[in-house]
């Protein structure tokens, strides 16, 4: 009989561009140790895999152009 081999590739979700009314300002764009909270989640996504998804609020999306990931 043959075999049936599924193949799953994984996906990196990171979920940040919320409005932050409570916290005051974009906590994607807060700095820990010098590197943005979306960076730093960036970079571990990217360790698990080449695909990534990026969610945040339209208004933000000019604002990650602007502070680009550093791979």
């Amino acid at each position: 009989m043959d075999e049936v081999i599924a193949v799953f590739r994984m996906v990196g979700a990171i979920l940040a561009g919320g409005e932050s009314r409570r916290f005051g300002s974009p906590k994607a764009f807060a700095k820990q140790n010098g590197v943005y909270f979306f960076n730093a989640r960036l970079k571990r996504c990217v360790h698990l895999s080449k695909n990534y998804i990026l969610s945040a609020i339209r208004r933000l999306w000019h604002a990650f152009n602007k502070k680009q990931a550093k791979k």
